[in-house]
């Protein structure tokens, strides 16, 4: 995958920060919340389904989305060779406690990138809590939007929301029995991923109506090139 840099106005919109005193604040909770995003993602294609049903994404010939109309968290999620399905929950760093905030920041400041046994558990036993939409600010359940404002994409607050996206504009390039053949694996993923994680799943597809590309500009340095 090419080197791109995403700015930090980008990433305002797509992880809840803690309250910030200064830039410099900011920089290191972006930091260390993509990392643990790259870590999730990470802990998707070993531990769930979600590399098998990409591939058989793949294998079908469906239409796959080129890098310049994806949007960053599909990006992000490409790094682990996904090409169609994607994790698309928000993770809010701010639900770990200070010992678990301060493990990822001693990894990023370490440049310890790598994803051990000792990650795997981590993310394990913080991503429940990461992924939880606190919106009434109570803790109380209910539930959210993840993407355009109607029924489709509304899901509990507790719930893992995973990205399905193709290069097929809203569908309208797609015959009946490739959308009914789509409609049968998304289920067949939610099911799997959901009975793998024991956590509650949503595989959700969006469209060119429902997201916001990253536009990114080719740089010599990247945020997201997490190898030492």
């Amino acid at each position: 995958m090419n080197d791109f840099s995403i700015g930090l106005s980008e990433y305002k919109n797509m992880f809840p920060i803690l309250p910030l005193k200064n830039k410099y604040e900011l920089e290191t909770v972006v930091e260390i919340t993509s990392l643990y995003r790259k870590y999730v993602n990470e802990f998707l294609v070993k531990n769930t389904s979600i590399k098998k049903y990409d591939d058989i994404m793949r294998e079908l010939g469906y239409p796959l989305i080129p890098l310049e109309k994806m949007d960053i968290y599909q990006y992000l999620a490409g790094q682990q060779n996904l090409s169609c399905f994607y994790l698309r929950s928000n993770l809010f760093i701010g639900e770990l406690t200070q010992e678990e905030r301060l493990y990822l920041v001693g990894k990023y400041r370490n440049r310890n990138f790598e994803y051990t046994p000792e990650v795997e558990e981590f993310v394990k036993n913080t991503l429940p809590r990461a992924i939880k939409v606190d919106a009434k600010g109570n803790g109380e359940k209910c539930n959210v939007f993840y993407g355009a404002k109607d029924s489709y994409y509304t899901v509990p607050n507790d719930a893992l929301v995973i990205g399905l996206r193709l290069d097929c504009g809203n569908n309208e390039n797609l015959t009946k029995e490739q959308e009914d053949e789509l409609t049968a694996i998304m289920q067949n993923a939610t099911d799997e991923i959901q009975q793998e994680l024991k956590i509650e799943t949503f595989v959700r597809q969006y469209t060119d109506n429902t997201v916001i590309p990253m536009k990114p500009k080719k740089t010599k340095k990247s945020w997201f090139k997490w190898k030492k």
